[in-house]
């Protein structure tokens, strides 16, 4: 059964049936503000006022995490804008470059980040700049419900493997789809929910409407601050990506109250979730993608977190390539102006991932990676890089490894442990080649530096490190 349901409509229900309990909190300075269903149907309202009256339909939203940006997103959205959610980190080429293929009318930007909008502004003269207005949020204000449209999402994809594309998502096909998930949320509505991850992102967007959906306490947080926030909010329930979770850990932090985490955005290795479980917190990993941010399978506590049971609404296959393919009435509509691309991924209601998987005995789903990880050598073995990756990485003398195919070689790029030095990492791959056979041994090693590149979500820029490769061979052995 196919749900159909406008992402407006749990705003105005929870207004109407709890409107003096607390929907949002949030710190401004050492202050701790509430803001209730009933304040923030009325800012909705008011947003949504400001852009009817509007001529924009194109809106890029610029701007941190924020009450104030969940409020302005819902109104823009009610309003029938295709709304643009910007990262506020981005480069200014970057995002320039984003607001520009998105065909943006307006440009709506928090106070702090004036500057990067007179940038914007300067390289595109058509997009109209516009700060968060200083709306008054009338009590009482009671609009006709009826009349409010559903405008569209604009997400980015991360650009590890090509570039970015401009995903468009029906924001009633991710309100459907959150409907439809909600058993992923087995939680009680007076538990806290924290949100640290960035709102612009697939994930951190279907988590904080979900959150909202199921009528619970949503912390509004970010990475900057989530280790203060913790000691002081005491959440329930977090939203994170692999690598948060992973330093989380390592601070000591997954502690009491705190009692589950929904993980997404990227690979969550098995062990990290071992070593959650070991503080008695569930971990549940959502699988998805910015084509279908809502997800089409997660594990069961009781399974481990490679282990997916699907959702009822989402039917899989395997194709003889082990690609994963999807159908469900839940997707994107399509890549924005790149016809070709869309229809390479999105055939009808059926979603070619790319990613690799198979079906196991009870009809689980296990995913491999990314057939974009997937080298194919010139003499037609393959070499799956997540697990050289790992490989890598393992090895005692290295913080960091990765591998990239280049002049049809296997290529290390690793960060040295601290203190040793290109000798110890040159015997260590060695080593790690005389284990392995001679399609996966290693021909040249990389130094790259501190960090490998990540993107937002937690994934390795693998194609970052491959155009920067060849600008590099002071530090290639």
């Amino acid at each position: 059964m196919v749900n159909k349901m406008r992402l407006l409509d749990k705003v105005v229900c929870l207004y109407n049936e709890k409107p003096q309990n607390v929907a949002f909190s949030y710190f401004e300075g050492k202050e701790k503000i509430y803001k209730t269903y009933k304040e923030t149907y009325e800012a909705v309202c008011a947003c949504r006022q400001h852009y009817y009256q509007g001529k924009e339909k194109r809106i890029g939203l610029l701007a941190t995490n924020s009450w104030m940006w969940v409020c302005h997103m819902l109104g823009m959205f009610a309003s029938g804008a295709v709304v643009a959610l910007l990262d506020p980190l981005l480069p200014v080429e970057d995002l320039i470059l984003a607001a520009d293929r998105a065909d943006l009318d307006m440009l709506v930007i928090e106070d702090d980040l004036k500057e990067l909008g007179e940038k914007v502004k300067e390289k595109l003269p058509k997009i109209e700049i516009s700060s968060f207005c200083n709306m008054t949020f009338e009590d009482g204000m009671d609009e006709n419900i009826e009349n409010w449209k559903e405008g569209d999402a604009i997400f980015f994809t991360s650009g590890t493997s090509k570039h970015s594309k401009v995903v468009v998502i029906p924001t009633c096909n991710i309100a459907g789809q959150i409907l439809a998930n909600m058993e992923i949320l087995r939680h009680k509505s007076d538990e806290i929910m924290m949100n640290p991850l960035p709102f612009h992102h697939s994930f951190g967007f279907v988590m904080l409407n979900m959150f909202y959906e199921a009528g619970c306490q949503i912390f509004i947080s970010s990475m900057k601050t989530i280790l203060s926030d913790i000691k002081k909010v005491q959440p329930n329930v977090l939203a994170l990506v692999p690598n948060a979770v992973d330093f989380l850990l390592k601070k000591q932090c997954l502690k009491d109250p705190i009692k589950a985490i929904i993980v997404a955005g990227s690979y969550c290795p098995p062990e990290l979730a071992a070593q959650v479980r070991e503080q008695n917190v569930i971990i549940q990993n959502n699988y998805g993608s910015s084509e279908l941010p809502c997800g089409i399978a997660n594990n069961l506590p009781e399974d481990d977190v490679d282990t997916l049971t699907l959702h009822s609404y989402a039917q899989v296959k395997i194709a003889e390539d082990q690609e994963v393919i999807v159908t469900d009435p839940y997707h994107m509509k399509e890549y924005y102006k790149n016809p070709e691309e869309t229809a390479e991924v999105l055939k009808g209601d059926t979603v070619y991932t790319g990613d690799m998987g198979f079906l196991d005995e009870n009809g689980k789903l296990h995913i491999l990676g990314r057939k974009k990880n997937m080298i194919v050598m010139d003499n037609g073995e393959k070499v799956l890089c997540t697990d050289v990756d790992a490989e890598l990485t393992a090895l005692s003398q290295i913080k960091e490894g990765a591998v990239i195919y280049k002049d049809k070689m296997l290529i290390a790029v690793v960060v040295p442990k601290e203190g040793l030095k290109k000798e110890d990492v040159k015997e260590a791959v060695e080593g790690y080649n005389r284990t392995q056979p001679y399609y996966r041994r290693i021909r040249k090693v990389w130094i790259y530096g501190e960090a490998l590149p990540y993107t937002s979500s937690g994934k390795l820029h693998r194609s970052r490190l491959e155009r920067e490769y060849n600008s590099q061979n002071d530090s290639v052995f």
